[in-house]
């Protein structure tokens, strides 16, 4: 309850507690979005690394079966471990296709039965962390852009207050 009963000072206080409310909300709304981002960024990583043992246990079979049958000889290029995101995907998908093609002779050199399938999982799982990522991003800035927007409203509504009070204060003390 304000002591003040103007009914647009009180209105306007209203109008602050709302805002105030939703700016409190976004805050929140905003904090999961960068925890989230973190998670994915986490699991993301997590995933990649995986893929990238997966991809190194493919070269070394490919290069196995290579030294032993040079005329067939079958050249996997892992991806840089400095490449993006997307260099890093259409490498791995490379290095998949290339080694699916030789299934059969790279079976005879030691490939496990669910390694490619298992490649092709967490290729898949790494395309969907990357999504959670972006969305998450999206989330975050989405939050942070109502905040400001808010911030501005509830700046408004406190100048508007000020205003109110400023006249409050200068009608009291002036006498009639």
């Amino acid at each position: 309850e304000h002591p003040d009963d103007n009914p647009v000072t009180v209105a306007t206080v209203g109008t602050l507690t709302t805002l105030l409310s939703r700016a409190d909300a976004l805050l929140e709304q905003q904090r999961a979005a960068v925890l989230a981002v973190e998670a994915s960024v986490a699991n993301k990583d997590r995933i990649r690394t995986i893929i990238r043992g997966k991809l190194e246990h493919l070269q070394r079979i490919a290069d196995a079966a290579s030294l032993r049958q040079p005329d067939v000889a079958i050249r996997l290029r892992l991806p840089k471990r400095s490449a993006g995101q997307r260099r890093f995907l259409t490498a791995a998908r490379v290095v998949l296709a290339g080694a699916s093609t030789r299934k059969e002779l790279l079976h005879d050199y030691g490939l496990p039965e669910t390694l490619l399938q298992d490649t092709e999982r967490g290729i898949a799982e790494y395309e969907a962390a990357m999504e959670e990522k972006a969305v998450s991003i999206g989330s975050q800035v989405g939050a942070s852009a109502q905040i400001d927007a808010i911030t501005r409203e509830i700046m408004e509504a406190v100048r508007h207050l000020d205003a109110l009070c400023r006249v409050e204060v200068e009608e009291r003390s002036l006498p009639l």
